[in-house]
């Protein structure tokens, strides 16, 4: 919804931040990676040259993958698709990949798990931080206009 959010202020590819360009941009990069044809090289070159004033084509659906499993490394590339630092939940990478991916695994698995209540809240407690954190990050990037290569608290 946020980046939908975001498709819909109208940007011009020039107003975007670095993050959200390289979203509208994936397309185009993916298909000339590897690439020994000149074309979509110069695809790239032409669209930095001509299109960085017309409005922004954003795409917002399925931009954010989740690989089906919520380990850091996935939820780390998440913030950075939508141009958050992950400075405050780096302390969660050890509880995202060792508490809650591998004991999903295991059952997921079929592996019986026996479950210690305490044990259990207490990650709970951490995940809907996490989740809260998230939320407010986006809602703060909606109204100070992060997504913006010059957010609105800089521009007065």
């Amino acid at each position: 919804m946020y980046l939908e959010f975001v498709c819909m202020q109208r940007c011009r590819n020039l107003e975007l931040s670095d993050s959200l360009l390289a979203v509208t941009l994936r397309s185009m990069l993916a298909s000339s990676e590897g690439s020994h044809k000149i074309k979509s090289h110069v695809d790239i070159v032409q669209f930095f040259r001509t299109q960085m004033e017309t409005r922004s084509r954003l795409p917002y659906k399925s931009v954010i993958r989740t690989e089906f499993n919520l380990s850091s490394t996935v939820f780390f590339e998440i913030l950075r698709t939508l141009g958050f630092t992950a400075s405050e939940c780096e302390s969660k990478s050890h509880m995202l990949d060792h508490q809650l991916l591998a004991k999903r695994n295991h059952v997921a698995h079929g592996n019986n798990l026996p479950i210690d209540i305490d044990e259990y809240f207490h990650l709970h407690d951490e995940i809907l931080a996490l989740m809260n954190l998230l939320r407010n990050y986006i809602e703060n990037a909606a109204e100070t206009g992060a997504y913006l290569r010059a957010p609105k608290a800089l521009r007065n």
